[in-house]
């Protein structure tokens, strides 16, 4: 056991799985609300850290892999994947755990790859035809 300081305030948390885990967090005085004896935080309503930008990762990733899978653009899907990417590091340093998170990251990861090789692919078959072209 440690010993938790007078700013410190040990939290009861429900994570994905269901099940509750106790942390400790400190939390400034002006965080906190009075309710009864029980400490409400103010991350308590339902905003998480990072939430959003899990959120905007798992978009952009989807939207990464649509682009290239259907042709619409590897330039537009690789740009689209590598700010998933940005997003879903940026979720994981606010502290935001799960697995949306994940999927963000793994779908933003397969955008980039297979835009990155479609593109690729597009520019070797450019470059294949001019040189037919001025051979003949």
């Amino acid at each position: 056991l440690h010993r938790v300081d007078r700013r410190q305030r040990q939290m009861c948390i429900r994570d994905s799985y269901n099940t509750y885990s106790v942390i400790y967090r400190k939390m400034n005085d002006e965080e906190e609300k009075m309710d009864g004896n029980n400490y409400v935080s103010s991350t308590s309503n339902g905003n998480e850290p990072g939430k959003g930008a899990a959120i905007a990762s798992l978009v952009l990733g989807i939207v990464s892999i649509a682009m290239w899978f259907f042709g619409m653009g590897a330039l537009i899907g690789l740009i689209t994947g590598i700010i998933g990417l940005i997003c879903a590091s940026s979720a994981k340093k606010a502290g935001f755990v799960g697995g949306m998170r994940t999927a963000g990251f793994v779908c933003s990861l397969i955008g980039v790859i297979g835009s990155a090789l479609v593109f690729v692919a597009c520019v070797a078959c450019v470059g294949v035809l001019g040189t037919a072209a001025a051979l003949s």
